[in-house]
């Protein structure tokens, strides 16, 4: 006589798969109007049924195991497809979720400026910004798309080119007129400074210009982009930067080019979406990305970039 199955009941497969999308028991407890702790019990209990973690818990939140993962990864097309129809019976509209990693000082200076536009267009779409240094980690299913600074290779991902950036000195009009900045030369003068994010260094920027960086120049490195900027705003130094992520400064007069010099053009930002199903969900926000980088480029002081 075979074992009784113990019921696994919806509620807690829809527990489970809100953890396991938003990785936190507090994140899923306030999107289910639940309490943490009544989060934690269903998940534990449906970790005794199965007889295996669904979640390592760790001092700064939960990651979900190898078995979680497989778990969610079978699961939630079907959690989906019964909300849609769900949906569909109550006559309500589908809501969809698409979650995005998105380096800090490109989405505070280029994205959430125009975020606005995606969400006005698609108010069927709930948006969770991830804003993290460093390289997306796609083993997490619950994560859409990234957008990053450099081509990636990550494995198992397409990645496409969507914008570049003219990379230039640009300064305060301030510090232009008070040290004379009107000439790569004058640069010896000044504090330059940097990021170790930038794809081109003020040696290579020399280089290019036919020049030799001064060897008793005074650098600043600051990290990251937004700091840079801001010193700059403050006319501490000038800077190495992208006229992506100065576009503003630049419309405004509050940062200048201090003098006549041809921008180093770089392919700079790329859309990386995963291998899989999680493809279909970033279809218009990676279509509404190209056409928002099409008008940054006509609008910035350089061309438009390859698309490929």
């Amino acid at each position: 006589m075979s074992k009784a199955r113990r019921p696994i009941s919806l509620n807690a497969l829809n527990t489970f798969e809100c953890a396991a999308r938003l990785l936190s028991f507090s994140a899923a407890a306030e999107e289910l109007n639940l309490t943490r702790s009544a989060v934690s019990h269903q998940i534990t209990k449906l970790e005794e049924i199965f007889g295996f973690r669904l979640f390592d818990r760790r001092p700064d939140g939960v990651v979900l195991t190898s078995a979680g993962a497989g778990y969610y990864n079978k699961i939630r097309g079907a959690l989906t497809e019964i909300g849609e129809v769900t949906s569909d019976v109550l006559g309500k509209p589908r809501r969809q979720r698409l979650t995005v990693h998105c380096a800090p000082t490109f989405s505070t200076r280029w994205l959430l400026s125009k975020l606005g536009r995606f969400m006005g267009a698609h108010p069927e779409i709930d948006l969770r910004i991830i804003a993290a240094s460093g390289p997306p980690d796609f083993r997490d299913p619950g994560l859409d798309l990234a957008i990053c600074y450099g081509a990636q290779g990550l494995p198992n991902c397409s990645e496409q080119l969507f914008l570049s950036e003219g990379v230039q000195p640009i300064c305060s009009p301030i510090l232009r007129d008070s040290a004379g900045l009107h000439s790569p030369s004058a640069l010896s003068q000044v504090t330059l400074i940097r990021t170790d994010q930038n794809l081109v260094s003020w040696d290579f920027w020399f280089r290019s210009q036919g020049l030799e960086l001064p060897t008793d120049v005074r650098q600043v490195q600051l990290k990251p982009s937004f700091l840079a900027i801001e010193a700059a705003l403050q006319a501490l130094g000038v800077i190495l930067e992208s006229n992506v992520l100065t576009a503003e400064e630049l419309a405004a007069g509050k940062l200048i080019l201090p003098f006549p010099s041809s921008p180093i053009t770089l392919p700079a930002y790329y859309v990386v979406t995963p291998d899989d199903d999680r493809n279909q969900r970033s279809l218009l926000f990676r279509k509404w990305l190209l056409d928002e980088a099409q008008r940054s480029n006509k609008q910035n002081y350089v061309g438009p970039g390859e698309i490929v």
